[in-house]
This record gives structure tokens, sequence and C-alpha cells, in this order.
């Protein structure tokens, strides 16, 4: 079940991803267009529309992003607390429990992907804002062309 639900999950933050992607190039591609007709109160209002659904979708990757960095440090963190444990207790149940948790997440834990395809992590949205300014440099060359 929990599986399942992890799979789920994954999904949902993959197509999270790639949804704000899309959606941020037609929203550039809107914003060129209506930048290079007259200007009017419309086109105003239509831009500041485009640019708020760009934040809204940068704002709900940033939350699941933040949530999963926190993960990660508590991840780091029990592992920590782990070695330095280990070394102060006496109780060899303990030692075996600290031993194990080191060892298995030394071997087990990696960082989530979406689907194995994309890594989520703190650098997530600088990758995805390099790919994005990169697609938008080839629609102005095209809408300047």
């Amino acid at each position: 079940m929990l599986q399942c639900f992890c799979k789920l999950l994954f999904v949902t933050i993959l197509l999270q991803i790639f949804d704000g992607f899309i959606h941020g190039l037609i929203y550039a591609q809107i914003f060129l267009e209506l930048s290079l007709e007259i200007t009017s109160s419309t086109n105003t209002v239509a831009q500041s529309f485009t640019f708020g659904w760009v934040l809204k979708n940068i704002l709900v990757l940033s939350l699941c992003i933040k949530g999963c960095e926190e993960f990660y440090i508590a991840i780091v963190e029990a592992e920590r607390c782990c070695v330095m444990n280990l070394g102060s207790n006496r109780h060899p149940d303990l030692k075996k429990l600290y031993k194990n948790v080191i060892r298995t997440n030394r071997s087990k834990f990696t960082k989530m992907s979406a689907c194995g395809v994309i890594t989520i992590d703190a650098t997530l949205p600088l990758r995805l804002s390099d790919q994005l300014a990169i697609y938008i440099v080839v629609l102005l060359q095209f809408a300047f062309h």
C-alpha cells in the first residue's frame, strides 16, 4: 500500500514538474505575442495573469521540494544522532540498532526521484529555470527573426 502511494506521489510530482515547465513555455509565448501587439489595458491584464500563473506553478513545485529537502535533512540528522550515540552508549542492543540504522541509511538511501526521470532536491528549481530560459531564448529568436 505504501509503495503504491509513493509511486502515485512521484508520478504526481513528475506531472507537476512537466506541467509547470510546459505552461511556463506557453505563458512565455503568450507574453511574447501580447508584447508584440499594440499595448492596451487588456494586454497588461493578460500579461499580469500569465505572470501570476507562472508564479503559482513555481510556488507549488517549491512546496513539494521543500518537503523533500526537510525529509533529507531528517535522514541525515537521524544518521548523525546514531553515530553520536554509538560511541556513548554501552548497551549492546542499542549499539546494534544504531549500526543497523547507519548501515541501512548508507546502503539503501537515495534522493527521491520522480519516476527515475528527475531527482527531487533543492537544485531542481535551478535546473528547471535553466532549461526554461534556454527554451525562452529559442522562442525569442523565432519571434524576432
